[in-house]
Formats: C-alpha cells, sequence, structure tokens
C-alpha cells in the first residue's frame, strides 16, 4: 500500500481554508488545495475530523426548575418537530434539487451525447465523403500522371519522328538537289551536244547548199556540152546532107559530063576525104564529147554519191539529232518528273513535318491542359486533404470537446451525488442532533422529574 503523500493536519488545514472560502469541502476541492492524493482518501479525512468535532462528552449539569423544565420540554417539542420537518423538508429539496439535477445533468448529457453523435455521424460521413474524393483526386491524379507520361512519351516519341522526317527532308532535298545539279550537268552537256549537233547540221547543210550548186554547175556543163554535141551532130548531118545532094547530083551528072567526072572524082575524093576528116572531126568530137560526157557523168555520179553520203550523214544527223532531242525532252521529262516528283515529296515531307508540328503542337497544347489539369487536380487533392485534415481536426476538437463535456458532465454528477450525499449526511447528522436533543431533552426531563420528586420526600 502507498505511503500518504499528505498528512491528516495539511488536509485539515485545506478543508477549514475551503470552508472560510465558502466553498464547498469535496474530495476533488481538497485534491485541488493540497496539490494532489485520492479524493476518496482526502474526503474521508475531512469526514472524519468533522465526526470527531461533532462528538461532546457528558458532563454533569444542574437540573431545571420545573417551568423551565416544562418549557425546555415544549420548545424542545416544537424544536424536534421543527427540526423533524425541517430535515424532511431539506431532505425533499436535497433529494428533489439532487433529481433534478441530475436529470438536468442526464437530460444535457443525452442531448450533448446525441449532438456529439450527430456531429461524428456528420464528421463521419463528411470524412467518408473526403476520403472518396480524396481516393476519386488520387485516382484521377494517378491517371493524369498516367496521360502525362503518355502524352511526354508521345512528345518525345513525335520529336524523335519530327527530327527523323526533318533528316530524311534534309536528306531529299540534298537528293533532290544533286539530281536536279545533275540533270542540270546533263541538260547542259546535251544542249552541248545539241548545239555541236546543229553546227554540224548547218554545215552539212551548207556542204549540201554548195554541192548543189557544183551540181547545178556540173548539170549545166553537161547541159552545154550536149547541146554543142547536139549542135555539130546536126551541122554534120546538114554537111552530110549537102555532100550527098552533091555527090547525087555529081552522078547525075557523070553521064552527061564525063569530063568533069575525073574533077568531080577527085572533087569527091576531096569531099570524101573531107567527109572523112568531117567525120574523123565529128568522130573525135563524139569521142571528146563522150570522154566529156563520161567524165561529167563520173562527177555526176560522184556528186550524186557525195550527195547521197550528204544525205545519208544529213539523215545520220538529223537520226542523231532527233535521238538528241529525243534524249533532251527525255531528259527534260524525267528532270520535271522527277522535279515533280520531288516537290511532291517535299510537299508531302512538308505536309507530313506540318502534321507532325501541328500534332506536336497539339501535344504540347494537351500536355499543357494535362499539367494544368495535374496542378488543378493536386490544388484539389490538397484542398481536400486540407479540408480532410480541418475536418479531422474539428472531429478532433469535437470529440475532445465531448469528452471535455463528459467529464465535465463526470464530475457534475460526481458533485451532484457527493452533495446528494451530504445532504443525507446533513440529514443524518440533523437526526443524530435531533436524537441527541431528544436525549437531552429526555435527560433534562428525567433531571428534572428527580428534581420533582426530592421536595415530594422532604416533606
Amino acid at each position: 500500500m502507498r505511503p500518504a503523500e499528505f498528512t491528516t493536519e495539511q488536509i485539515i488545514q485545506a478543508g477549514q481554508a475551503l470552508q472560510d472560502a465558502g466553498r464547498n469541502v469535496t474530495g476533488f476541492a481538497l485534491r485541488q488545495k493540497v496539490g494532489g492524493g485520492n479524493p476518496s482518501r482526502l474526503k474521508q479525512v475531512w469526514d472524519e475530523h468533522l465526526a470527531s468535532k461533532s462528538v461532546t462528552q457528558d458532563e454533569p449539569v444542574a437540573e431545571l426548575p420545573v417551568e423551565v423544565a416544562e418549557e425546555v420540554k415544549a420548545v424542545t417539542a416544537a424544536l424536534t418537530e421543527r427540526i423533524t420537518q425541517l430535515a424532511a423538508e431539506l431532505n425533499d429539496k436535497a433529494v428533489k434539487a439532487a433529481e433534478r439535477r441530475v436529470a438536468e445533468v442526464l437530460r444535457a448529457a443525452g442531448e450533448q451525447r446525441e449532438q456529439a453523435e450527430r456531429e461524428l455521424a456528420d464528421a463521419a460521413t463528411t470524412v467518408d465523403d473526403l476520403e472518396a474524393t480524396l481516393d476519386t483526386t488520387k485516382a484521377e491524379v494517378e491517371t493524369l500522371a498516367g496521360k502525362l507520361a503518355e502524352s511526354q512519351a508521345n512528345g518525345q516519341a513525335q520529336a524523335v519522328e519530327l527530327a527523323q522526317l526533318r533528316e530524311r527532308l534534309s536528306a531529299a532535298e540534298a537528293a533532290t538537289k544533286a539530281a536536279a545539279e545533275k540533270h542540270q550537268a546533263e541538260l547542259v552537256k546535251l544542249r552541248a551536244e545539241l548545239d555541236n549537233a546543229e553546227q554540224a547540221r548547218s554545215q552539212a547543210v551548207a556542204e549540201l547548199g554548195t554541192t548543189k550548186i557544183e551540181l547545178a554547175r556540173v548539170q549545166q556543163h553537161a547541159a552545154d556540152l550536149e547541146l554543142a554535141t547536139k549542135t555539130t551532130a546536126e551541122k554534120h548531118e546538114a554537111d552530110t546532107a549537102a555532100l550527098r545532094g552533091e555527090l547525087e547530083a555529081a552522078e547525075k551528072a557523070h553521064h552527061a559530063v564525063d569530063a568533069e567526072l575525073s574533077a568531080v572524082k577527085i572533087e569527091l575524093a576531096r569531099v570524101q576525104q573531107h567527109a572523112a576528116d568531117l567525120e574523123l572531126a565529128t568522130k573525135t568530137t563524139a569521142e571528146k564529147h563522150e570522154a566529156d560526157t563520161a567524165a561529167l557523168r563520173g562527177e555526176l555520179e560522184a556528186a550524186e554519191k557525195a550527195h547521197h553520203a550528204v544525205d545519208a550523214e544529213l539523215s545520220a544527223v538529223k537520226i542523231e539529232l532527233a535521238r538528241v532531242q529525243q534524249h533532251a525532252a527525255d531528259l527534260e521529262l524525267a528532270t520535271k518528273t522527277t522535279a515533280e516528283k520531288h516537290e511532291a515529296d517535299t510537299a508531302a515531307l512538308r505536309g507530313e513535318l506540318e502534321a507532325a508540328e501541328k500534332a506536336h503542337h497539339a501535344v504540347d497544347a494537351e500536355l499543357s491542359a494535362v499539367k494544368i489539369e495535374l496542378a488543378r487536380a493536386q490544388q484539389n487533392a490538397s484542398g481536400l486533404e486540407a479540408s480532410l485534415k480541418e475536418q479531422k481536426q474539428r472531429s478532433i476538437e469535437v470529440i475532445g470537446k465531448l469528452e471535455d463535456g463528459k467529464q465535465r458532465l463526470e464530475r457534475e454528477l460526481d458533485e451532484a451525488r457527493r452533495e446528494a450525499k451530504e445532504a443525507s449526511n446533513a440529514l443524518a447528522r440533523a437526526s443524530g442532533e435531533a436524537d441527541t436533543l431528544r436525549s437531552q431533552v429526555a435527560s433534562q426531563e428525567a433531571t428534572i422529574r428527580g428534581f420533582n420528586k426530592k421536595p415530594d420526600s422532604g416533606k
């Protein structure tokens, strides 16, 4: 058993100090006054002190006269009756006050308990709602975080794809530029070959013109030779016809003039000689004409061969020119097709680049929206957490207030019980005092009766 921390004198001094201050002496008041201890023990010590004070020692008293005794008896009876009435009234009032106080305390405790239960139910509902909202917000935050990560991954993938598209575009532009430069070089080369072919064609046309002029000159020379040959032949035929006419005339005159025969023969021989000379000259001229004609024909054939060669060369040049032109047209078409394809590829790449940039901007916008939504969700979550903390704090405060109210009600109930007990003790003390007073009255009556008997016995 623990030793007492406070002495009986300290407890009694504390109780007297409370009485001097006009306060009720209770165990908790004594405990507060002395600074500790068990309230039950402190109240027991004080009650024992009060009981020891009420105990009085019997001392011999002088007997009262009859009138005084009767008066005391009447007063004692009236006093006893009054004390009994007062004790009954006090007990009734104490019991009613205690019951009323207990009823009020129980009603207030019930109301506070119901209010606390309602507040706890509201707080529990609010906490459940806040926790559900917090869980929803956390799920939204996790979803938004996932979307943010996915958007960031998509953004990185699109950035990589955009970089690849830019590299492809740069490579395509470089390849197109190289192809364009190559096609331009080939086009320049083909144009140079075309110019050379045009020069060769112009030269061949010029040579053809010269050859045609020469051919015309040779043909004119041949025509002149043929005309001269024809004129000579006609002259020879005329001379032959004339000689034949003269021969016929001489033959006709042969019979008539014999004398003239020799002369005619001589003349005939001369004419024949002349005719032979003419024939020889004509033959020589014809041979020469034939030789000139053959030479002219050779020259004409050579010219025709040269013309054919020139025509063949010209045809070959035309074919080569046509091939070069076709090649140039094909190259121009290929260059145009390549340029169009390059433009189409470039346009497609630019479209893809623009689409990728738009998608990137859209992803950036969506990322910004997700970040804003995430920030808003985080802010809402922070607000909800703060509200939840505040609600929890309020719940704790309400619970603390309820605990305080409960403790206060318990203290008040204990106080009411103590007051009822004190009233009961006071009633018991009053009953004891009444009994003591009755005993004293009975003793005084006995004394008075004994005092009255002594004179009678003396008589």
